[in-house]
């Protein structure tokens, strides 16, 4: 039954509070008191269709809270239907209209207003002149039967049967989302291993590429330079000798008479050490020149794999070994996926629903 009604900013009506008592219940007052805005307010939080003439001059919104207790088994099965739990059978609704939109709420959960019409009448009948919304009310005729039939026994086990029913379509509806969102996880897992196996993330590449990108930059200058030293170290086609032919002529010469004198013996020596040193130092700008070969393309390639990396660093992480720690916990992810039950209804909502014939 309606307890109370709280009205702010309705008509004439800045705020007021309603109680009702059990028992009967008079509202009077000459014409203009106000007893017309108490029905257009309650027919308001019963989902009826309101005007913004509703609202008090001078404010930009208006609303209305209706508090019932003691609620009936079938509006707490209607509002299961849309998800909405009614606790200690209690119920609050409220109904808030503003220059261009309305809206209401039902136990603090925002509901469409068709929602208010489908309960409202179990709440509350408004009787006029010349109509009766439960007895004109199709939807209700069958509760008249029930009555005369004195069924009440047999209504209560299937309210209860229809009430299981409803967690059960609920529970369905739960798991089916769920079973959605985890095939949506799934398929971005599977694109993300994807990607990564297929880049082949090898750790210390980004250095290596860098530096790889450098040398092809730096070519020019440092194979002219090769070049130059090894001309020095080598000599060239004009028939000019390099350091090393140098060398080893002075060496050749100071061991023919090394044996006149220590300190000849001596330098003779350092000019063959210096002659290995020299040589060593020739074989390595030489292979060095020899390796001086550039791929053309091989730039565009490394540029090409230093955007890839570039890209992984903002969805998968700044350096490899975070890429492929990444890797390693989404394929555990989309194992943890595949591998979970395929049900999450509770068994005892699945059993077969056994109803007595009436």
């Amino acid at each position: 039954m309606l307890k109370s009604l709280h009205i702010e900013n309705i008509a004439v009506i800045e705020r007021a509070d309603v109680e009702f008592d059990n028992g009967f219940t008079v509202l009077t007052g000459e014409t203009g008191a106000g007893k017309s805005i108490i029905i257009d307010s309650i027919n308001a939080v019963l989902g009826e269709r309101t005007s913004k003439e509703l609202i008090r001059n001078g404010c930009n919104s208006a609303s209305v809270t209706a508090f019932f207790d003691d609620i009936d088994k079938i509006v707490v099965n209607k509002l299961s239907e849309f998800g909405i739990d009614i606790d200690m059978g209690e119920l609050m609704i409220k109904r808030t209209l503003t220059e261009t939109k309305s809206s209401c709420k039902i136990n603090g959960q925002n509901a469409p207003a068709f929602v208010l019409k489908e309960i409202a009448p179990y709440l509350i009948n408004i009787h006029g002149q010349h109509d009766s919304q439960t007895l004109l009310n199709p939807d209700l005729h069958y509760s008249f039967i029930d009555a005369l039939a004195k069924n009440q026994d047999k209504l209560d086990v299937y309210n209860d049967i229809f009430s299981k029913m409803l967690k059960t379509r609920k529970a369905v509806k739960q798991y089916e989302t769920t079973k959605a969102e985890n095939e949506s996880k799934k398929e971005i897992l599977s694109y993300q291993i994807n990607e990564l196996e297929s880049a082949n993330v090898q750790v210390g590449e980004i250095e290596k590429l860098k530096l790889r990108k450098q040398e092809i930059l730096n070519f020019k200058k440092i194979n002219d330079s090769l070049i130059i030293a090894n001309n020095c170290l080598s000599g060239n086609s004009d028939d000019i000798s390099g350091a090393y032919e140098l060398v080893e002529k002075a060496s050749e010469s100071l061991l023919k008479i090394a044996s006149f004198s220590e300190d000849l013996s001596s330098v003779a020596d350092k000019i063959e050490n210096l002659k290995y040193e020299i040589e060593d130092v020739k074989s390595i700008v030489s292979d060095a020149l020899d390796n001086q070969n550039v791929d053309e393309n091989e730039l565009d390639l490394i540029e090409v794999r230093l955007d890839m990396y570039f890209a992984f660093k903002s969805k998968y992480g700044e350096t490899e070994e975070d890429m492929l720690n990444f890797l390693e916990k989404a394929k555990s992810k989309l194992d943890e996926l595949e591998n979970l039950e395929e049900t999450a209804i509770e068994e005892k909502l699945l059993l077969p629903i056994q109803i007595e014939e009436v």
